[in-house]
């Protein structure tokens, strides 16, 4: 499925290999590096973290799609278990592209793109995505995501709502960075603890692909 090749880093430094082939007798997880740096996506990352922990896993692969020098020992810096995965021709996303059949530019889902993909020796096993368009509908339809928010306690609860009666002046999903959020003391709890659920909602603690390794440690 992804016979091409990439770079990752190995012992320091930077190894090309076949990924198709990489992939070979391995149980992994392969998420995109979309804003990392953002404080909500470290908290969702955390919980990839600690998959690593709960559930048998070889790697937890996240591969970017960018051409950026510093970003493996960014990621390595926060999370030293992560395998990171540099595809300068972008390989990866245009084949996903093809396979999940999305319309958007290439260019757009490098940078907006997350995802969790599972793979056992090179098949996949599960795949999920945070929607690229009508978040709001989508989370809202959500209802597990929703009542994880609000039931966050009260102050939480008056917080999502603010932010859903205010959905036409600002589309937080638009915002190229949300750290802003944070300078407002008011608002740090926000990021701490609906951040993460709000726009990771499709992937923050997902029951599916925690069953699938369940299953998958079963056998």
């Amino acid at each position: 499925m992804f016979d091409f090749n990439v770079q990752v880093l190995q012992n320091n430094q930077l190894t090309t290999v076949n990924l198709s082939t990489y992939l070979k007798g391995k149980t992994v997880i392969v998420c995109p590096a979309v804003k990392f740096i953002q404080r909500s996506t470290l908290e969702y990352f955390k919980y990839i973290d600690s998959l690593l922990d709960t559930h048998r896993l070889d790697e937890i692969l996240i591969i970017n799609s960018k051409e950026d020098k510093f970003f493996h020992m960014l990621v390595k810096s926060y999370f030293p278990r992560f395998t990171t995965v540099t595809d300068r021709d972008q390989s990866y996303i245009k084949k996903l592209r093809k396979i999940k059949k999305i319309d958007q530019d290439v260019e757009e889902l490098a940078k907006n793109w997350s995802f969790q993909q599972v793979f056992q020796n090179g098949e996949e096993l599960g795949f999920w995505e945070q929607p690229l368009s009508d978040q709001w509908e989508h989370l809202l339809r959500n209802k597990k995501a929703v009542k994880l928010i609000i039931n966050l306690g009260s102050w939480q609860h008056k917080i999502f709502k603010k932010m859903y009666n205010e959905r036409y002046k600002v589309n937080l999903w638009d915002l190229k960075h949300t750290n802003f959020l944070y300078l407002k003391p008011e608002s740090a709890e926000l990021l701490h603890t609906i951040g993460p659920r709000f726009f990771y909602f499709n992937l923050f603690h997902n029951q599916q692909l925690e069953k699938v390794l369940f299953l998958n440690k079963a056998h």
